[in-house]
């Protein structure tokens, strides 16, 4: 018998778990944008870390554009650039080289 919930296979478990991740996701990228905002004058450490959270919340974009829109916001926040702010998002970011 499948370990899980008694209605249900291990899979159905999963998907649920996975389907309420991406609506808290999806909640948390609608907020985002009014958390960076209402922050940006704030100041040291609390800045950075409202910077990280809002970062991390859109992470899981949906749209490039509207995702570099909302890393410009986190950098003005605390006051960093572009690519700081995308590492703050999880993203990793590599040094390009100008020879050819």
């Amino acid at each position: 018998m499948p370990v899980g919930s008694p209605n249900g296979s291990p899979d159905d478990d999963s998907r649920r778990a996975g389907a309420r991740a991406g609506e808290a996701a999806a909640a948390e990228r609608d907020r985002a944008p009014a958390t960076a905002s209402a922050n940006i004058t704030t100041s040291g450490r609390r800045a950075t870390e409202v910077a990280k959270a809002v970062a991390l919340g859109v992470a899981a974009r949906t749209d490039e554009r509207r995702f570099k829109t909302y890393l410009r916001t986190v950098a003005v926040a605390v006051s960093c650039n572009f690519r700081a702010a995308r590492k703050y998002a999880g993203f990793e970011v590599t040094r390009r080289s100008h020879k050819a």
